[in-house]
């Protein structure tokens, strides 16, 4: 028993030797400079966050009034300048553009004669059908008449791309949209004989063809309501 007393006594002393030099490498690693918000040295000081970052332009301030009579004008000079170079005839209409909602002038007019459909390629006498998954339309007819399909299936359906016009003019596809779709035909779907006057209300994710069968030329605002599933700047 006498002979364990001096090796109980070496091992107090061996930890306690121990625990000091631990205790010191601790003291010496907290002892660092702590990183200050001025950044390592050479390095630029972190940005702080920003609270709600602007992602589109705000409603606008002041209110936008369109009248019947504009409506009338705009619609009589698309008419009268038929054909390819219709959509853009006429006074201009100072279209709306934000990140909660749009509202534009459309037109729609058979073309000249069949080419390459705007989005899809598909040779055709009128523009594709849509389908946006983050997207109520809402549509005022304002001149002509014609007919409109919704529901039902897009055939030929592909993504939305940019350019727009890509498959009309031959560009390179830079951009592709997700949740926005493009093609024809549409198969099963309901054909709505619409006249100035008229609203047609499209949920997301409904396949729709409002340049169908636009008469003489079917003129309408679209109001594009963007229900926060992606980014205003990709929904059309």
């Amino acid at each position: 028993m006498k002979s364990l007393v001096p090796l109980l006594f070496i091992g107090m002393i061996v930890g306690y030797s121990g625990a000091l030099l631990a205790g010191g490498a601790r003291a010496s690693v907290g002892a660092q400079p702590a990183q200050t918000n001025q950044g390592r040295q050479g390095m630029p000081p972190p940005i702080p966050p920003t609270a709600n970052p602007p992602l589109y332009p705000d409603p606008p301030a002041q209110v936008i009034h369109w009248t019947s009579e504009d409506m009338r004008k705009i619609y009589e000079a698309r008419v009268a300048a038929k054909g390819n170079a219709a959509a853009e005839a006429g006074p201009r209409f100072p279209g709306v553009s934000t990140r909660t909602y749009g509202a534009n002038l459309f037109f729609r007019v058979k073309f000249d004669s069949p080419k390459p459909a705007n989005r899809s390629g598909i040779v055709s006498l009128v523009d594709d059908a849509d389908q946006h998954e983050g997207v109520t339309d809402f549509y005022v007819m304002t001149g002509g008449s014609g007919q409109m399909v919704t529901d039902g299936v897009i055939e030929n359906r592909q993504y939305g791309h940019n350019p727009r016009g890509s498959a009309e003019t031959g560009a390179k596809t830079t951009v592709v949209f997700p949740g926005e779709f493009n093609g024809q035909p549409i198969r099963d779907g309901h054909t709505y004989d619409v006249t100035n006057g008229d609203w047609l209300a499209i949920p997301p994710g409904v396949p729709h063809w409002p340049g169908y069968n636009p008469g003489v030329g079917l003129m309408y605002v679209g109001v594009k309501i963007n229900i926060g599933q992606y980014g205003t700047n990709v929904m059309y």
